[in-house]
């Protein structure tokens, strides 16, 4: 018997235009890796992306509740995330640029998994936040648009996600 085993991959999915992102991905990935997604709990979800094995986290940021509570959103979603991947153990976490990204990479770095990051496609010229803090753990970082090689020197182009 000959049985062969996918290796599990952790996506990490956003709200709005980083969702899209993540799901356009998903679907080139599903035949190759088994996908575990986070979502954060106050996000709309898709009803297709809920068929992966998924798993909820605190949002870091959430508009207009200042820096302590920040921190300690933060603080929360680094450990759900530490938590989760203890359970799930997958070989990599890919993401896409919402905050949530942040703490789950670095939870997954810390745990020795290889960080995949793919800078938004909304983005031009300019270094997001979220792609300045991950791009130093990033063990390969993507960039949709050509413009955006000059910005981040190691990034990878490979053009972006088509529907």
């Amino acid at each position: 018997m000959n049985l062969k085993f996918k290796k599990k991959v952790l996506i990490v999915f956003g709200s709005g235009g980083h969702q899209r992102q993540m799901t356009i991905l998903s679907g080139d990935l599903i035949d190759k890796y088994d996908i575990v997604a986070v979502f954060c709990q106050e996000d709309y979800i898709s009803p297709k992306l809920m068929n992966f094995k998924h798993h909820f986290v605190k949002r870091p940021r959430i508009s207009d509740e200042g820096h302590f509570k920040y921190i300690v959103n933060t603080l929360t979603c680094f450990f759900q995330s530490i938590s989760l991947i203890l359970k799930e153990r997958p070989s990599a976490v890919i993401a896409c640029g919402p905050s949530v990204s942040v703490p789950v990479m670095y939870a997954g770095k810390l745990l020795g998994l290889k960080v995949i990051f793919i800078e938004s496609w909304s983005v031009l010229y300019e270094k997001t936040l979220t792609g300045k803090l991950i791009y130093p753990i990033a063990d390969q970082f993507f960039v949709q648009w050509e413009s955006m090689k000059s910005v981040y020197k190691r990034a990878i182009y490979r053009g972006r996600f088509i529907v």
